[in-house]
Parts: structure tokens; sequence; C-alpha cells
């Protein structure tokens, strides 16, 4: 069995993992282990997650990503005394509320008033199910209650000044089990558990959690291999608990500091191989320490499908650009050379792409657009939303009227979101120094050429894309996908000839014929079973 442990933790240092109301979005992030989990189940591997932070809103989390129901082990389950996989609601009627409580519903959460002072927030999920309750004193959160997406109560926490002290944990049935004391990391544990716990009191939490994974350690098989999204939050917890086990380390963005030299020269040691997102992140772990004989390979986390975009089933031309993180002075000479071909051909139209979720960066961005293309000379450019002047002597009245908008400002938070702005996208502009890889990935997928500022192993110039080495070149490359069908549909087919080596049948061969190398013994083969979070 492979077993998958995710860095989802909402920050650094914290066993918590992030829990989001419907109306709050977080920035888009591509998560590795989400990918290699949906092309290891494709191949009929035999999967589970190994899920170490607490995580009352899990299985929603999972099944928006597309990768519930699977076999999952969670430690906070083990150590609650929680079990079960079904989603339920939780009513807050089964709450002792006062009875002269007046309930106020908006858009964004269920009040509850009391002598006109706001005493309760009821918080959604994006499902529409109750995630939070906030009990509150002259409008300030004092304590909160975390609603498991099972339909119960999971945790009560304490907060004081916006900082949260302490949180109880409970089981099924409302009995408590432990008290997590967040000023001091220490773990109190009650007298009457579902779980045997070895103490009354651990010094952190850190402890409490590799009690809980020498559980499942113990329980793995001979050929049990460990996949991990490798950060230093549980690198040592699990590798120190799993040494008879393949321990695979997953490097993905910038998750894991590698210039930390002594931590990653320990993790490098006692892993089984290592696997990086990029060529370049794994030249820096080389750099930063002694691999010896241990295996370091850039594998892509995602894989292609094949779903051909329809941009030439329409008249506009469209390119999208993702633009976080692009730098100056490239920045604004690379959006002047782009509004530049906009003024060539009215059907071409640019569509800026942020990760931010805050609406004043997308408001940021679109008056910048529009400062840009207002200074521009010829026809004006007309920005998505932009409401135009109802006159003056420089600005042509009927071409108002007729121009539509030809650049428009988008934000992305999730895969789909990018599979669903690539559909009729004609041409992809990257020239950003980290290209983005699910971008490129589905672009490859979709078949659709791609302009890259960094040389990257996915887009090869003038098959399924152009590299510009300097800025002045942007212009001339994108009219080489722009002008007629000719080099587009070159790209095309190149594109289709590479999905199969990107399929995620080929990535998870490559996977297995490292695991296979790098074996450090051979067991019995792994019967299949069940997991479940019983001692």
């Amino acid at each position: 069995m492979y077993y998958f442990v995710p860095s989802w933790y909402a920050q650094k240092n914290s066993w918590l993992m992030s829990e989001k109301t419907w109306s709050q979005v977080g920035k888009a992030e591509f998560d590795d282990t989400v990918s290699q989990i949906r092309m290891f189940r494709k191949e009929n591997e035999e999967v589970c997650l190994v899920q170490l932070a607490y995580a009352p809103q899990l299985r929603r989390y999972m099944h928006k990503q597309n990768i519930w129901p699977m076999e999952t082990w969670s430690a906070f389950d083990l150590l609650q005394g929680l079990s079960g996989t079904e989603m339920a609601l939780f009513s807050y009627h089964d709450l002792s509320f006062p009875e002269e409580i007046e309930w106020v519903y908006s858009s964004f959460a269920m009040l509850g008033y009391l002598e006109d002072r706001l005493y309760a927030r009821l918080q959604y999920n994006d499902a529409g199910a109750i995630m939070q309750i906030d009990f509150c004193d002259h409008d300030r959160t004092y304590k909160r209650f975390h609603i498991d997406d099972r339909g119960l109560l999971s945790a009560v926490s304490y907060i004081e000044n916006d900082i949260e002290l302490k949180r109880e944990f409970y089981n099924s049935v409302q009995q408590l089990q432990f008290t997590w004391d967040f000023e001091t990391d220490q773990v109190k544990v009650e007298e009457d558990t579902v779980y045997p716990f070895r103490y009354r009191q651990y010094d952190s939490m850190n402890a409490l959690l590799t009690e809980a994974f020498d559980k499942l350690a113990r329980k793995m098989e001979d050929n049990d291999v460990l996949l991990l999204a490798s950060n230093a939050q549980h690198n040592r917890l699990i590798m120190d608990r799993a040494k008879d086990h393949q321990t695979v380390l997953s490097f993905f963005g910038d998750r894991y500091d590698v210039e930390h030299e002594e931590d990653l020269q320990l993790d490098v040691n006692s892993a089984s191989f290592l696997v990086t997102d990029t060529e370049s992140l794994s030249k820096m772990i080389r750099e930063h320490c002694e691999p010896g004989n241990k295996r370091i390979m850039d594998i892509s986390p995602f894989d292609t499908r094949l779903s051909l975009g329809k941009s030439q089933q329409i008249k506009a031309l469209k390119v999208f650009c993702p633009i976080d993180g692009m730098q100056e002075p490239i920045r604004t000479r690379a959006l002047k050379q782009m509004l530049e071909v906009l003024q060539s051909d009215e059907k071409i139209q640019l569509i800026l792409a942020l990760k931010s979720p805050r609406d004043e960066d997308v408001g940021a961005l679109r008056n910048e657009m529009k400062l840009l293309a207002s200074e521009l000379e010829g026809d004006r450019l007309i920005v998505e939303n932009e409401v135009m002047d109802d006159g003056g002597e420089n600005i042509d009245t009927s071409m108002q009227k007729k121009r539509s908008p030809q650049i428009f400002v988008y934000s992305y938070y999730q895969e789909m979101d990018i599979i669903s702005s690539l559909r009729y996208t004609r041409l992809i502009v990257d020239i950003r120094d980290h290209p983005d890889q699910y971008i490129q990935i589905a672009g490859i997928s979709a078949g659709i050429p791609q302009i890259n500022y960094l040389n990257t192993q996915y887009i090869i110039d003038r098959k399924n894309g152009y590299m510009i080495h300097n800025i002045a070149h942007l212009k001339e490359a994108m009219m080489h996908y722009l002008e007629g069908l000719a080099n587009w549909n070159e790209a095309l087919v190149y594109c289709v000839q590479q999905v199969d080596k990107y399929s995620g049948s080929n990535i998870v061969g490559k996977w297995k014929e490292l695991i296979e190398d790098g074996k450090k013994f051979k067991g019995p083969a792994g019967r299949k079973r069940r997991l479940s979070n019983e001692v």
C-alpha cells in the first residue's frame, strides 16, 4: 500500500488544517499530494491518506479535490475516538441557546442577537453546512465551536483578544478527551477517554502525535511505502518512526526551505529517494546537501488529460497570461508589447490571471491596465467593466460603440478555474522567472502553444511553444501563433504527441520504478486490508 502524507497545515508549525468558510477564498494552491493520489488511484494502486493535522472539514475538502471517498487514517480521529466517513448536517437546534435570542439571516452568516448585542455567529462551509459557531461578547469572539463535517461538535476554542488560548477536543458523544494549551503547547488528557493514552499530560502536541503515528507504523506491512509531501513540520516525526519502510520525499514549490542545510541533510539521509517538481529544485537540493547515492528525480506532480481546447471554434483570439510574480522592468515592457498586439487586431483578447483572491488586487491591476492602454496612441483599448467617457474631442464615438473589451482581469483559485479558462484560449504567455507548472501541463493537455522566458522540460522551442530570452521579442513570438493557423496547428500536433509522455500511467510507472530500485529490503507481499482508527 502507498501511504500519502500531505502538507495540509494552516500555517508554519501548526498541527491545524485551514478551516475556511464559504465566503473566505484562500490563495490558489495546486497540491502535489492530491494530484499524486489521483494518478495512483487511476492506476488501481492501493492508497491511504495519512492526516496528521486536526481537520474537521477533511472529507469536504477531499470531496472538492475529487479524491473522496478513500482510505484515510486521521491522527486526531484516533485520539478523539471518532470514526465514520459519512458526511452529515449539524443542527444548531441541538445546542442550548437563550429562548429570547433573535436570529438574523445574512448573505455570509446566521447571526444571533441578545438584547441588541451580537451573541452568536454561525458560519457555513461552501456546501451550506454549519462549520463554525462563534460566541461573542461586545462583538468579539471569546469561544468557538468547531463542527465536524460528519455532523458533530468536534472541538471548542477559547479566545481572548483574537488569540486562541486553548482548544478542547471531544468524542462523538460530546465527552471531553483532551485539552491543548496553545500558550505552553502542553496537552492535558482526561481520565475517561476512548483512546488509551500513555500519559495524562504531554509536553507538546508533537509528542502526542508521535505516539499516535507509532500505532500506524506498527500496523504497516513490509512492502508498504510512505510518500511524504516534504515539510519540516512532519518529516522527522514520520521518518524516525518508519525506518523499516521506504519513505519518499516529494519537494514541491517553496514549501520546504532547502537552505536549512542541516535539516535538509538529515531528511535526505533518511529518505529512500527524492522527487522534485522541477529541475531547478533538484539542482538546489544538490547544492545544499550531499545526497550521496540517493536518487533525486524531477517528476511532474501533474498529469496530462487530453481534452483539446476549442479556441478555433470562436472568433476571438484569447491570450491567457498569468501575471503573479512578474518582476519589473520586464512586467511593464511585456504588458506594453501585449497591448500593441491587441491594437493590431480587435479579435485578440488578453486575459490577465491573478492567484490573489482580493478584490483590491484585481481592481488595482484593472486600473493599471486602463492607464497603460490610455497611454498608447491610436484606437483606445477597452478594459473589462470600463465605462467609456461620453465624449471628448479625441474620442471617436462611433468606434466607442462598436469596439468590445479586449482586456480582462481574472482570478483563479483551483484547478477547475484554470481548465475552464483554457477551454477557448488560443495562446498562453507565461514569461515569469518561474512559470506555473500546472498551467504548462494543462496547456499541453488542451493543445495550446506557450510562450516562456525560462526553459522548462515541458515546452520545446518552435514545437509546442516559443522561447524568448529577450523581452523585446515577445510581440514577435505572440504573432507567430496569432497570425494564421499554420504554426498553431503545428504546436497542437506536438502537444498531442507529448500527452502520453506526461500521462498519469507513465508518471506512476516512474515512481514505481524508483521505489523498486530503492528497496532496502524485500518483505512478503502486502495483503489487501482496510485500516481504521481503532487501536
